[in-house]
């Protein structure tokens, strides 16, 4: 089990005579994306989307200080204030549901991206030799499974990037940028 995000333009609509709205976020209409990076899913993807397991997610967002940007947190408010006092929602406040991204999500999963020790092309590269290492085992008919892992910093690193990534993408071209979940 587990999220499944997805970055992108809100729309509503609506069917009167079916008493029915139809609420979605999706890139559709939008330029498209030039080089957009692994999703960090595992299935090695380039899509505004990605699906982490629950525990996976929390953990990368304990680990690089994004925990109260996607989750409700103890404290004296439900929200994070960026550095110039406004407050946010929680992107994750309802699960599913979706959240307005602003330039201040940006800058916290940029900070988080400088303050993480991998770079992208350090992990892409990795990924790329995992996966190549799975698919050849594949091809000799010999049994894929978790014996061959790869760290959990190179799939940090690939989960900053995809952050950065959509979000600058989404405040860039879409009217209402929005972050979703299911």
């Amino acid at each position: 089990m587990g999220y499944t995000f997805k970055f992108g333009n809100f729309y509503a609509d609506i069917y009167p005579e079916e008493r029915r709205v139809s609420l979605t976020v999706t890139t559709n209409g939008l330029p498209d994306p030039i080089n957009p990076p692994y999703d960090s899913s595992g299935y090695m993807t380039r899509g505004s989307h990605c699906a982490p397991s629950y525990s996976a997610w929390t953990d990368f967002t304990r680990q690089h200080g994004l925990h109260d940007v996607f989750f409700l947190v103890e404290g004296p408010t439900p929200w994070w204030t960026d550095n110039e006092g406004n407050n946010f929602e929680p992107l994750l406040i309802q699960h599913p549901g979706a959240q307005p991204l602003d330039q201040a999500h940006l800058d916290r999963f940029l900070r988080a991206q400088q303050a993480h020790k991998v770079s992208y092309d350090q992990a892409a590269e990795a990924i790329e030799a995992w996966d190549a290492r799975r698919q050849a085992r594949r091809e000799q008919g010999a049994r894929v499974d978790h014996d061959d892992q790869l760290a959990t910093p190179y799939w940090d690193a690939i989960r900053l990037n995809w952050l950065v990534y959509w979000t600058q993408y989404t405040l860039n071209y879409a009217e209402f940028p929005t972050f979703a979940n299911s």
